[in-house]
């Protein structure tokens, strides 16, 4: 879960908070229903109702949501927003939405469940003709030379090889793998080739479970190549577009895919680079073929170090059967039917599992409450 100050990072995020009172001074008018997903503590809830909304329902899993009701009050508008504590999924409104606004990204657009939830909501929450924001999202891909990214990830490895250890095995679970650049931002001019467009998300419309694409990239600017940086440039509503690409200082950073080897490149040559991912953003993979160079493949699945067990355990051929803990949960489900207190099923489960300490099943039944309870 975020904290309230997360969200006042995230709020005070002046270019991405002012396109996005730009477009609702632009589609929100007197008498409209807006609904606003991830709301977090509600500054856009906010202006929506200044806007005119006649209504907000102001749409958040983070507890934190219930500020934005104490902030709509203290601001005039408590009889106006309505605070709808958890998915989007499980949202059923007895009138559709005018304007939904969302910003559920991560450094990438693909990221959790943002756009499955934007196809759902367009789909059950919208009225006809109604605006949803954002409209799309166009991704970018460039090479980078990133040399204090570089350095900060030779520490997965340096200390094995200090010591006189061979470390490939570290080095290349290191290489392979999707990082923020937050902490060490990619600069304009950390960039050595033309930007281009990957993949565009048009939200609302049918997704496909992967993502790809592929470009070539005329280097501009002679270097050393040591990662590819992605970013994202947003549609709000017609012309009104921000981004997070390098330079520009956003609560979103990018995202750096290390390359194995640094290479280096004159201008003239071209890198022809593929990025694939899951609508998620939870695996990436990533081929480079830099001046005629043999291609390299990378991908975040082999930097994830697994047993044998537990990658048979996510094949959709498994034929998986319950741990303690699963079965418990089961059993605590069960009970969850509306008559019994989260104390009465605690009881009910210690009694029957009498080698597992009372308090680990409280906490497996506050877990199981809070995730499927309503």
């Amino acid at each position: 879960m975020y904290s309230v100050l997360s969200y006042g990072r995230m709020a005070v995020d002046g270019v991405r908070i002012d396109a996005y009172s730009r477009a609702i001074e632009r589609t929100v008018r007197p008498g409209s229903i807006v609904v606003d997903l991830g709301a977090g503590t509600g500054i856009m809830s906010l202006l929506a109702l200044r806007a005119g909304a006649r209504r907000v329902h102001a749409v958040e899993m983070d507890p934190a949501v219930w500020l934005a009701r104490d902030l709509a009050v203290a601001n005039g508008y408590g009889d106006k927003l309505v605070v709808h504590h958890g998915s989007s999924f499980d949202l059923t409104l007895d009138e559709r939405a005018d304007v939904i606004i969302a910003d559920l990204r991560g450094s990438s657009p693909l990221f959790g469940q943002n756009v499955a939830a934007m196809e759902d909501a367009k789909r059950r929450l919208l009225a006809p003709g109604g605006i949803l924001m954002p409209q799309r999202d166009r991704m970018f891909v460039a090479l980078a030379e990133t040399a204090f990214h570089r350095h900060d990830l030779e520490r997965g490895w340096a200390c094995f090889e200090r010591n006189g250890f061979d470390a490939a095995a570290a080095r290349s679970a290191t290489l392979n793998w999707a990082y923020s650049d937050d902490e060490a931002p990619t600069q304009a001019n950390h960039v050595l080739s033309e930007a281009k467009t990957w993949a565009e998300i048009r939200y609302g419309e049918p997704f496909s479970r992967a993502v790809s694409g592929t470009v070539d990239l005329p280097v501009t600017r002679g270097g050393t190549a040591d990662a590819l940086v992605l970013w994202f440039e947003a549609t709000l509503h017609d012309d009104i577009v921000y981004s997070n690409a390098p330079g520009n200082a956003l609560v979103y950073a990018r995202i750096v895919l290390p390359l194995l080897d640094p290479v280096r490149v004159s201008v003239g040559e071209t890198a022809r680079v593929t990025v694939r991912t899951d609508v998620n953003g939870e695996q990436w993979a990533w081929d480079t073929e830099i001046g005629g160079r043999p291609r390299v493949r990378q991908a975040t699945f082999l930097g994830q170090p697994a047993s044998q067990q537990s990658l048979l355990r996510q094949s959709l051929a498994a034929t998986p059967s319950r741990s303690g803990p699963g079965d418990r949960a089961a059993r605590a489900l069960e009970l969850m039917d509306g008559t019994r207190t989260l104390n009465e099923i605690s009881d009910a489960l210690a009694a029957s599992n009498p080698d597992v300490r009372r308090e680990t099943i409280v906490d497996e039944v506050r877990s199981c409450a809070r995730r499927y309870g309503r």
